[in-house]
């Protein structure tokens, strides 16, 4: 009888140790899986991130999101990370929907469906520092970069300097034919009202509470660079530059 239950134990410890999920090889899984994915077009990223997570065993989902979340969805992430992401968060939601530690995952999900690279940005309301009512949309027609900052970041202020030290941004000119929106986003402060009288006279600044969701402000600065048609061409293209300087 006593051999009996030392073999039954070693047989649960031996199944155990088969189900343990094995973290580093998912992380580095999603990292190699992301580096392939690098230069691939929105088209191709997203066929070829529904056949990587089709494979991916149901039990090992959340551990994927979880590494996922570090690796492929950084406050910088490319266009092809976040349409990985956001494609394993979709299988992940729909296997787990009744699941309630999935509300940050739908979040996250639901927050990069929307102003992406070739999205039209979406129109937001702003107020420049008299309160005056502003939005997006009446400047539609003119290349516009959105610089979403703290006056009392220091990236951002360094960010600030380089575009008008150099007139550029993520290889793209940002000149006087382009409308630079300088927007605070949080209800104005002392130091805000400030510090804004000295950025460049011909920026645009104001201050827009209900923004950092729509735009998935994680980190400041945020900068989209959009088309005349606002159709978005660069997001946070300014990542280089705060990590170079």
């Amino acid at each position: 009888m006593k051999r009996i239950v030392i073999i039954g134990a070693l047989l649960i410890a031996t199944l155990a140790a088969q189900a343990e999920i094995d973290v580093d090889s998912i992380a580095n899984n999603i990292r190699q899986f992301a580096i392939a994915q690098e230069s691939a077009s929105p088209d191709s990223c997203q066929a070829w991130a529904e056949t990587w997570v089709a494979q991916i065993p149901h039990n090992e989902l959340k551990t994927y999101a979880s590494q996922g979340e570090k690796i492929l969805y950084t406050p910088h992430s490319s266009l092809p990370c976040r349409i990985t992401y956001r494609t394993l968060l979709q299988r992940l939601l729909q296997e787990n929907d009744d699941d309630l530690s999935m509300l940050r995952y739908r979040y996250m999900y639901e927050a990069m469906l929307h102003n992406n690279e070739g999205d039209e940005a979406i129109d937001f309301v702003f107020y420049d520092p008299a309160d005056q009512e502003h939005n997006l949309r009446q400047y539609i027609g003119h290349s516009t970069l959105i610089i979403f900052n703290d006056p009392e970041c220091e990236e951002c202020a360094m960010l600030r300097q380089h575009i008008v030290d150099t007139g550029e941004l993520g290889g793209y000119n940002i000149d006087s034919t382009t409308t630079v929106l300088v927007i605070y986003p949080d209800m104005p402060t002392d130091e805000w009202r400030e510090a804004v009288v000295h950025y460049p006279r011909h920026w645009i600044v104001g201050y827009a509470e209900d923004v950092s969701d729509v735009y998935d402000l994680r980190t400041l600065p945020s900068t989209y660079l959009l088309d005349n048609n606002h159709r978005i061409l660069l997001r946070n293209a300014h990542t280089y530059i705060t990590d170079r300087e």
